[in-house]
């Protein structure tokens, strides 16, 4: 096989790559810092650009070197760059909320009271936890769940404590829809102190210490990098 023929397979390897990173970009993501967890979630997601963008400039840097015979390629790669970046940024915009922390501190549960209203005892196991307060029918809810879902897998939660009102056969099935099998539910039949230490937005997300005190909370919209790192810190 000759060197053209081989440059040219290489390249199109090189675009194949970039483009599945590209359009898998959030499964990708989960993979790379599941295997590679001290990297994080805010670093891993500009190196898997950076990657991307990169492996698609070389690979149209080799098919053109290989049909032009040309070696002074340098102005392609840099083209090829740009528009590598420019692929990955359609398929996964940068919005103005993935990066930097948008918790707040001054949010809280009333511990005391959730274990009287929740259906069974709620226990801390003397360990820091996510508790989240789910509504079944917010589409942000179907978000954070899957999101969370995906961390907890690859080991990059404390323990999750979902919370929900209503009827539990809809909860149930809103976590086996959403990737919660593994979350620890409670059903709260107190609506009013629900939604009240919701504030009426769902989902509602508090990172808390081993007595329930507030290390974080997040209006489910702000989840973001940031977010999920220093979630990770306390896994």
């Amino acid at each position: 096989m000759s060197t053209k023929r081989i440059n040219i397979i290489k390249g199109a390897v090189f675009l194949i790559i970039s483009l599945y990173l590209a359009f898998t970009f959030n499964e990708s993501l989960s993979n790379f810092v599941g295997k590679i967890p001290f990297v994080g979630w805010v670093m891993g997601s500009i190196i898997l650009r950076l990657v991307i963008s990169l492996a698609f400039a070389r690979g149209v840097q080799l098919i053109y070197k290989s049909i032009t015979q040309n070696r002074k390629s340098v102005l392609v790669f840099l083209i090829g760059t740009l528009v590598g970046f420019t692929i990955v940024f359609i398929t996964q915009p940068i919005y103005s909320i993935d990066y930097g922390n948008f918790g707040t501190t001054d949010r809280s549960i009333d511990f005391d009271v959730l274990k009287k209203e929740a259906d069974k005892e709620i226990d801390l196991k003397s360990k820091e936890a996510l508790v989240v307060f789910f509504s079944t029918n917010c589409g942000t809810c179907v978000e954070i769940s899957n999101k969370l879902g995906k961390l907890q897998v690859i080991g990059n939660t404390p323990q999750i404590i979902a919370l929900f009102g209503g009827e539990e056969v809809d909860a149930i099935n809103f976590m086996n829809q959403n990737k919660g099998t593994g979350f620890n539910y409670y059903m709260i039949d107190n609506d009013l102190f629900f939604e009240e230490t919701a504030e009426y937005s769902f989902p509602s997300i508090f990172l808390v210490d081993s007595k329930g005190n507030t290390i974080q909370h997040w209006d489910g919209s702000l989840m973001n990098y940031s977010a999920f790192d220093l979630i990770n810190s306390y896994k």
